[in-house]
């Protein structure tokens, strides 16, 4: 087990960004990752690609 701790002041969509990027880094086989509305929007669709390709 693993866990990721950051800032309170970190925006989920940003800490969601660097979870992601830890997460298929580490299992690149996952495919879907469900969350909740604090993971949308352009500003995390962008922040995900540039994490992880």
């Amino acid at each position: 087990m693993q866990a990721i701790v950051h800032a309170a002041d970190i925006q989920d969509r940003n800490g969601g960004v660097l979870l992601m990027a830890s997460l298929f880094g580490l299992y690149p086989f996952l495919l879907k990752l469900y969350a909740d509305g604090g993971h949308q929007g352009p500003r995390f669709q962008d922040g995900l690609a540039n994490a992880c390709g």
